[in-house]
């Protein structure tokens, strides 16, 4: 059985497998994994060094360019890692964001319960709740004032 290969368009040199690997120019595989699960692939531009999501590298390789401005790419089954084309497509950040409370990856290190807890933790410090949960003191500040997981209900 044959892989299929395609170019990226925004950068020929790197071609997208379509088992979701990037190859750069070396003809190596590139990317790193972030904690959050995702590949990042950093490439070289006349400006300087961007890094990007080998599912974005994939994406636009396989499905062609997000079709409006802000469209973001979600993982069907919320793997992160799983960069395969059918597991990816375009969407829009309220899509991508309900996905993620659908298959509980709000975060690096939390699930939509934790957030909750930290929510309901009132007299709790933001150190003590950061310790337990594995995450900043400002992630726990920006939990509890609405900055970051704001797509997730509040506790009932």
């Amino acid at each position: 059985m044959t892989t299929e290969w395609r170019r990226w368009p925004r950068d020929p040199r790197y071609i997208a497998c379509a088992n979701g690997q990037v190859v750069g120019p070396s003809g190596v595989p590139v990317g790193s994994v972030a904690p959050s699960g995702h590949v990042i692939v950093t490439y070289r531009t006349p400006s300087g060094r961007k890094s990007v999501g080998a599912h974005v590298i994939v994406c636009e390789a396989f499905h062609g360019p997000a079709p409006a401005v802000g469209m973001e790419v979600a993982h069907e089954d919320g793997e992160p890692g799983n960069n395969q084309p059918g597991n990816l497509r375009w969407t829009a950040r309220p899509g991508n964001s309900a996905d993620r409370v659908r298959h509980e990856r709000n975060g690096l290190k939390l699930t939509n319960e934790a957030v909750q807890a930290i929510r309901a933790a009132v007299g709790e410090s933001s150190a003590a709740l950061a310790a337990r949960h594995g995450v900043s003191r400002s992630m726990i500040s920006h939990i509890r004032t609405g900055r970051a997981w704001s797509n997730l209900p509040p506790a009932a």
